[in-house]
């Protein structure tokens, strides 16, 4: 009898890579971390993109804004009551909870707006949020991954939020492109026609300019095969047990980008 094989997800490898010691607190001890005002807003706007886009499938028609600003609000809530949300990030530091997820809802209204006006009525999906288990005949471990939206026009497409304006070569250099690509390829038998990000650009600053655009990208077997080498990377000290902590230098290793800085033991406080 052998041994379940391990499934790895696309995100496993990134915070891997930005950090193994995360990754063990997180997926070995079952850890629960703290999100920044700047991942709360992101869940809030995707929670917003959700429901719009499930409905969407079936009615060929974007959502009014109110409904799904009161999704994005809601969400705020539940992740700040829930203890999920740092209170001493920079950005929230003496809020209590009702005014620090007040601070995030405002923030977080005018990226559901654009998010709603410019990208999604960009696209018509055909399926939202499909989970999908990739067996890897020829490797050690199995992939798993949701597929955000996958378009009627053969295109797979995903929305990231950040404080900085993402360029062409880092749409090209992410892992998940790939991984999807053998998701797309698993569920249908054939593959997409790209990979598209749905990119939302914000500043801090509750009311600033923010900025939404598209960057497209394809993938070669090639170039996943080398996304495939970097799993069973991972993979390899996973079994070893080596799970490395960032270099303290790292922009990862601070308190408002990595989840669990505050009860990391390699933290020189």
């Amino acid at each position: 009898m052998t041994a379940e094989k391990p499934v790895y997800h696309q995100s496993a490898l990134s915070q891997f890579e930005f950090c193994a010691h995360a990754y063990y607190l997180d997926h070995i001890e079952g850890r629960r971390g703290l999100g920044n005002m700047f991942l709360a807003r992101g869940n809030g706007v995707h929670a917003a993109r959700r429901v719009n886009l499930r409905q969407k499938v079936r009615t060929y028609r974007d959502l009014a804004l109110p409904p799904l600003l009161d999704v994005a609000r809601d969400e705020v809530n539940r992740q700040v009551a829930e203890g999920r949300v740092d209170l001493h990030c920079e950005e929230l530091d003496g809020l209590g909870p009702q005014a620090a997820a007040g601070r995030i809802i405002d923030s977080t209204r005018r990226l559901v707006e654009v998010d709603h006006w410019q990208l999604q009525r960009t696209i018509q999906p055909q399926e939202v949020e499909v989970k999908k288990k990739v067996t890897l005949a020829q490797w050690p471990f199995d992939l798993a991954m949701t597929l955000d939206s996958i378009d009627l026009d053969c295109w797979i497409t995903d929305l990231k939020t950040s404080r900085t304006k993402w360029t062409q070569q880092r749409a090209d250099d992410e892992y998940q492109p790939s991984v999807y690509w053998l998701g797309y390829r698993a569920h249908f038998g054939r593959n997409p026609y790209g990979f598209r990000h749905h990119c939302i650009t914000a500043s801090t600053a509750r009311t600033g300019r923010v900025l939404a655009y598209t960057l497209r990208t394809s993938r070669t077997d090639a170039q996943i095969l080398a996304v495939l080498e970097r799993f069973n990377a991972m993979h390899a000290a996973i079994g070893k047990g080596v799970f490395p902590p960032a270099h303290q230098s790292s922009w990862k290793c601070s308190p408002k980008w990595c989840q669990f800085y505050r009860m990391c033991k390699y933290v020189q406080r």
